[in-house]
């Protein structure tokens, strides 16, 4: 059965090696990688962050992946993605996760009406789990596609 809980900096390895691992990095807008202080430095500063939420999911004792989640507008939308551990992939996680983020951070940080992500146009995995999650295709825009999902 899967868990969340907000990230502490006690995460901070696994959430290093998750997000700079390169079959990660190759999804994301910027490719470029950071060492572990700044890594170390940028969540730190995150994790102080009002309109910022980093949770991670866990299988048991297995840390299946994390879930970032940026507000605006209030508290009424919020920009999310999803990262899972290189060892979770393909087993199914990816739409459980991001529906157990979606919920947690409307129950217990803020009022989210709009979810939106942000998906490289090539990225049809991502693609496909943010529709089956109910997520519509809004726009492709510089090689990215925009989905957009209302509560």
């Amino acid at each position: 059965m899967l868990s969340i809980r907000p990230v502490c900096l006690s995460d901070s390895e696994d959430i290093y090696q998750w997000e700079f691992d390169p079959s990660t990095r190759k999804w994301m807008s910027d490719t470029s990688v950071v060492s572990y202080t700044k890594h170390l430095e940028w969540l730190e500063e995150k994790l102080k962050d009002e309109n910022f939420c980093l949770l991670i999911i866990n299988d048991g004792y297995f840390k299946v992946g994390i879930i970032r989640c940026d507000v605006s507008n209030c508290y009424r939308k919020a920009e999310i993605g999803i990262t899972l551990n290189p060892n979770a992939r393909g087993k199914g996680y990816s739409k459980q996760c991001l529906e157990l983020g979606m919920s947690f951070i409307r129950e217990n940080r803020w009022q989210v009406s709009v979810f939106t992500s942000t998906i490289k146009s090539d990225n049809i995995i991502s693609q496909k789990i943010f529709n089956d999650v109910g997520f519509e295709f809004i726009e492709k825009n510089n090689g990215f596609h925009l989905f957009k999902y209302e509560v």
